[in-house]
């Protein structure tokens, strides 16, 4: 089941009417592989991932798990450290209400412990447009939306 077909077809319209007839073929394939590779696999591998952090914690595992939040250069970088912590709660909340809250005793006890770390635009690669009168590369262009991501970056057995 796709999660994103509205977001996938807004993301080319607005990219995409910036590109010369024959550049489009290949940005459409961009924005697919994005969301079909990146976002809706992202989110089916997330659910698989809570699914077995909750069977080793119900056998009686202690794990960290450090969460990472990303930032595409678009705006300054304290905004952009402020901006991938916010990912960061994103995804613990995901952690948080998981089956109605079944990791909740794990994370009050300190059986799994959740760090946050967040990035700014540091991390992104040259060549990332952060000029803000140009959406289509700095908000639309698929290299730059997959900068604006969240990852769990490690897990550790304690």
């Amino acid at each position: 089941m796709r999660l994103t077909p509205r977001c996938e077809t807004n993301t080319k319209k607005q990219f995409s009417r910036t590109l010369k007839k024959e550049e489009r073929i290949s940005y459409e394939g961009s924005v697919k592989y994005l969301f079909e590779e990146k976002v809706d696999k992202g989110y089916y591998n997330l659910v698989a991932f809570v699914s077995q952090t909750l069977k080793l914690l119900e056998g009686g595992n202690k794990l960290e798990v450090t969460i990472r939040g990303y930032c595409s250069p678009l705006n300054y970088n304290e905004y952009n450290i402020h901006l991938g912590n916010r990912r960061v709660a994103s995804l613990r909340n995901f952690f948080f209400h998981y089956r109605d809250g079944m990791m909740l005793p794990y994370i009050a006890s300190g059986q799994l412990i959740l760090k946050n770390e967040s990035k700014g635009e540091e991390t992104a690669p040259s060549g990332i447009s952060d000029n803000r009168e140009d959406k289509p590369n700095s908000v639309y262009n698929p290299k730059a939306a997959l900068e604006r991501r969240v990852e769990i970056v490690s897990v550790e057995l304690k």
